[in-house]
């Protein structure tokens, strides 16, 4: 999984880049690219791409006529440009690592950290807000908070933000007390 990002890293930077030449462009060249991760997420595009006997122009029009239908719009010039350049070098399973390695660089630039929540209950608008708060104060960043239900933890919740896990959970308090025990 790791080669795939490193190969996809300089194909990011170079959208990142032309998205900066254009900021209002920021947000299609997301918008494009999840739409291509989404689409080799499945496994029936992910066969057609490895048919040798369709050539790489007849792939590219198939990705490019797939994105256009789900972002219901005709693709640029530069996206049209982009998937030839995937096509040519034929590196359609790098795509999904592309669109996270410039999601990646897009928040950053936007100063905004990704937090994931796992809560054994539902949180209240008042408790997100709260959340949000703290953690912007913390970080001096932004926060883009997604909130998972997970019933498993009993109550309280586990916070995930980067490589720091805060795990407030009554599932993982009785965890450490038994390991403690041991």
């Amino acid at each position: 999984m790791s080669e795939l990002a490193t190969v996809a890293r300089p194909y990011a930077e170079a959208v990142f880049m032309i998205a900066k030449e254009d900021p209002n462009s920021a947000d299609r060249w997301q918008e494009f690219l999840y739409s291509l991760k989404s689409l080799m997420g499945s496994e029936a595009t992910r066969d057609v791409m490895r048919l040798p006997e369709l050539g790489f122009e007849r792939k590219k029009a198939f990705l490019g006529e797939l994105s256009a239908k789900i972002l219901q719009r005709d693709l640029t010039k530069e996206e049209n440009d982009f998937l030839l350049t995937i096509s040519e070098n034929k590196r359609y399973e790098i795509l999904p690592s592309v669109y996270d390695e410039y999601r990646m660089r897009l928040l950053a630039e936007r100063n905004i950290l990704e937090a994931e929540m796992q809560s054994a209950y539902p949180l209240t608008d008042g408790q997100r807000e709260m959340f949000v708060k703290a953690l912007q104060k913390r970080f001096n960043k932004e926060i883009e908070l997604t909130v998972t239900i997970s019933p498993s933890l009993l109550g309280g919740a586990i916070l995930k933000i980067d490589d720091l896990v805060i795990d407030g959970s009554i599932l993982g308090r009785l965890d450490g007390m038994i390991r403690s025990m041991n």
